[in-house]
């Protein structure tokens, strides 16, 4: 039998399809499908065991459940799976895009340069963050981005996406246990590779699509313009075609990139802030011993006028008691 349907949702090894009768079916994939696309596909294609039917009910109430149900489900299968809560950035030239689902799961993503073209990102959907991110990794150093011989940064940045401002937890630990896997393996392989975390926002990220670049290295042009006001918007263009591992060189002090990291591996304490409170104790510190070494001098100038003031007043006494002698001798050679 032949049917016909729409394509809901595209697994890596599967498809899920809504037939004319509102049923849901999973089949085999094939190639050059799009989500939305009207196809016809047989008995034999249909994976057994992944109906959704509605069965020995009457036409007129299966029409109106099968409305209530379909709208139901397709709004929650919609809200589940298709509505992205968070975007990450993955740069090592290549600079990848992808958006995840409160599942966690990449429901879309999409090369950001010539680099990442060539890859095959289209087969990462659906794939869990966790395995995406490493599956990345796996692609760019296939591809030879990666160099056994040299030092690798890949920089991950996460964007939330959704309306109320609370931080996803879930979301800052899966990234994490990513970053953790992918430095394990590339560790076990000879290979030098860190993972470097930020965290961008909605503005930036806007900011970042204007330009056509990726919302990491926005977020790193952004470090470097604070640190010179003066920063040649050019500068945009040329973070475009280099590698994380460069980019990051040139903001290596970006207290934002070290703030996130340290937070995220239990480490709250921010190192540039720690080296401005350093100095800050250390221009204190020097500040005080200043004061006390004044106060010493002036303790010992005073304990040196003292010390005057009293062989003087011992000199004045010694000098008064020889002249009240010399008048005693004077009035007893007198007297006799």
């Amino acid at each position: 039998m032949i049917y016909k349907g729409t394509v809901i949702e595209i697994y890596y090894d599967s498809i899920v399809v809504m037939a004319e009768d509102c049923t849901f079916k999973r089949i085999k994939k094939s190639d050059g499908l799009e989500e939305g696309m009207e196809i016809y596909f047989e008995d034999r294609d249909i994976i057994k065991n992944s109906n959704f039917t509605i069965k020995n009910i009457s036409k007129g109430v299966a029409a109106v459940l099968i409305f209530a149900v379909t709208s139901l489900y397709v709004l929650g299968f919609w809200n589940e799976n298709y509505k992205s809560v968070a975007l990450l950035a993955v740069d090592i030239n290549p600079s990848v895009e992808m958006e995840i689902n409160k599942n966690y799961r990449v429901i879309k993503i999409s090369a950001l340069n010539e680099e990442a073209s060539k890859l095959p990102l289209e087969d990462l959907k659906n794939y869990p963050l966790i395995d995406a991110l490493e599956e990345i990794v796996e692609m760019v150093e296939t591809a030879g981005y990666i160099k056994k011989d040299e030092s690798n940064r890949v920089l991950v940045t996460s964007v939330e996406l959704k309306s109320n401002n609370e931080g996803d937890k879930n979301l800052d630990n899966l990234i994490m246990e990513g970053k953790k896997k992918i430095e394990e393996v590339s560790n076990e392989r000879g290979q030098q590779v860190e993972v470097v975390t930020i965290k961008s926002d909605r503005e930036t990220l806007n900011k970042a699509k204007e330009e056509n670049i990726s919302v990491g290295k926005m977020e790193i042009y952004k470090e470097m313009e604070d640190e010179n006001k003066n920063q040649d918007k050019n500068e945009i263009m040329e973070l475009k075609d280099k590698k994380s591992e460069e980019s990051i060189k040139e903001v290596e002090k970006s207290e934002k990139v070290k703030k996130n990291n340290n937070e995220n591996n239990g480490n709250k304490n921010n190192p540039i802030k720690e080296e401005k409170e350093n100095n800050k104790n250390k221009k204190g510190n020097e500040n005080s011993k200043d004061k006390k070494d004044k106060e010493n001098n002036k303790n010992k100038e005073k304990k040196e006028n003292n010390k005057n003031k009293k062989e003087n007043e011992n000199s004045k006494d010694k000098k008064e008691k020889g002249n009240n002698k010399n008048k005693k001798d004077e009035t007893n050679g007198k007297d006799k």
